[in-house]
């Protein structure tokens, strides 16, 4: 993240402009909660923290002598907050940053919440490009590592499917599920609001997933089978497998679920969750109209 912010806070003095984000009390909070320097920055504390740092370019600093230890110290002087941004703006150094910055201020019409709304969604919409881009360079590695998963975990997107087509009670507990997720929701592009939604959804819902259903398919014991370790089970699962009739076909199947869950898990949580927000919404739709 820090890179992608050099990049975006471009200019002569752009080491500077990164640090002093950096170095801002509102993201030395987001880093202390984490142990560690933040990789995400919220679109709504990015604008402000920009915003306070252009009004203390803005703002008058005069030594003043203390009447009673004779120290000289310095003093803010403090202005209105419009204001200071607006001199704040003009003593920047010249540079594409300020050239941005004043373009923000001049199409708000010199408006304090319009500047403030130009730098959010701009910034925005450049995370949303370096995302993209980044997204496009990981998908190979995360396709093999949805491969790794669902085979640990037996998701096995076509045994899932078939799930959902047979078992109406499933299903209509997946849609149940999906538009309070809906509701309740208004993204899940950081790691706090993901961990939240598996809280409150993993136990809610019993999908098809797991290697119990197989263990029960081979008429292994639960109990013999938690004896074995992680290799002998396996094993005993694969044995059932080969023994089954067609079974290369069933294997080759098997493999092929595997596979395309791996692709689906390579788009990423953002892409699934903003394809199921419009499903909802195109459902509501429907719903309301008929």
């Amino acid at each position: 993240l820090k890179k992608m912010l050099y990049a975006l806070l471009g200019g002569d003095d752009t080491i500077n402009w990164t640090s002093r984000l950096y170095n801002h009390p509102l993201i030395e909070s987001l880093s202390v909660k984490y142990n560690r320097i933040t990789s995400y920055i919220p679109e709504d504390t990015f604008a402000e923290v920009i915003d306070d740092l252009i009004v203390e370019m803005g703002r008058d600093y005069t030594i003043k002598q203390d009447p009673d230890t004779g120290e000289y110290v310095y003093k803010e002087e403090k202005g209105e907050y419009g204001q200071d941004l607006k001199k704040g703006l003009t003593n920047m150094p010249d540079s594409d940053l300020k050239r941005t910055f004043q373009m923000f201020y001049d199409q708000s019409g010199e408006n304090f919440e319009g500047f403030t709304k130009a730098v959010k969604n701009w910034y925005k919409e450049y995370m949303a490009r370096v995302n993209h881009t980044y997204g496009r360079k990981l998908r190979k590695p995360l396709i093999i590592i949805g491969c790794i998963i669902a085979l640990s975990f037996n998701i096995d997107f076509f045994h899932i499917t078939n799930r959902l087509w047979v078992d109406a009670n499933l299903r209509e507990s997946i849609v149940v599920a999906a538009e309070s997720f809906h509701d309740k929701y208004e993204d899940i592009n950081s790691l706090e609001l993901s961990k939240k939604f598996f809280k409150d959804y993993d136990n809610s819902l019993d999908l098809p997933i797991g290697w119990g259903e197989e263990v029960k398919k081979a008429e292994i014991g639960e109990e013999a089978y938690y004896e074995k370790n992680m290799f002998q089970r396996g094993g005993m699962i694969i044995s059932y497998y080969l023994h089954a009739d067609s079974s290369w076909w069933l294997i080759l199947i098997k493999l092929m679920g595997f596979l395309t869950s791996g692709f689906i898990v390579a788009f990423g949580a953002p892409f699934w969750f903003d394809l199921l927000k419009k499903a909802v919404s195109f459902k509501k739709i429907v719903k309301s109209k008929s």
